[in-house]
């Protein structure tokens, strides 16, 4: 019922129009751990090793630049870890979403993030993770 409301209250808003409402991009309850990702001198990947509790999210703030070209790769001992990648502004229609491997070049210089979830269960309670990020 509240979802309904929720629409009822946008449309209202809206002027009568409908609009697009972008989903939530994960539950609001999970815990959400942050951190930057930290590149050697002179390397141009790196490897982020950790435990993906469950529940919980993990977002890794990358600053790139337009025209760069991104890598990432994930391993995990669990398949429900998985990760997306959003962009600067909010500008997403390229950027995967709930995936193990991506690679493509960045549309716009600024803070990307990439954000793992472990929401799955049925594998190991705190599985490990992998993530290599490469930018070039």
């Amino acid at each position: 019922m509240k979802t309904f409301t929720l629409l009822v209250i946008v449309f209202l808003i809206a002027g009568g129009n409908l609009v697009a409402v972008p989903p939530q991009r994960f539950p609001a309850n999970y815990p959400k751990h942050i951190q930057r990702v930290r590149f050697h001198r002179g390397k141009t990947t790196t490897v982020i090793r950790g435990v993906a509790r469950t529940p919980g999210i993990y977002e890794w703030v990358l600053q790139a630049k337009a025209g760069q070209h991104l890598t990432v790769h994930l391993t995990s001992s669990n398949k429900g870890v998985e990760f997306s990648i959003f962009a600067p502004k909010d500008d997403n229609s390229e950027y995967p979403l709930g995936v193990y491997d991506w690679e493509g070049d960045l549309n716009t210089s600024g803070k990307y993030q990439i954000v793992l979830i472990n929401n799955r269960e049925g594998g190991p309670r705190n599985p490990t993770y992998t993530l290599e990020v490469t930018v070039r």
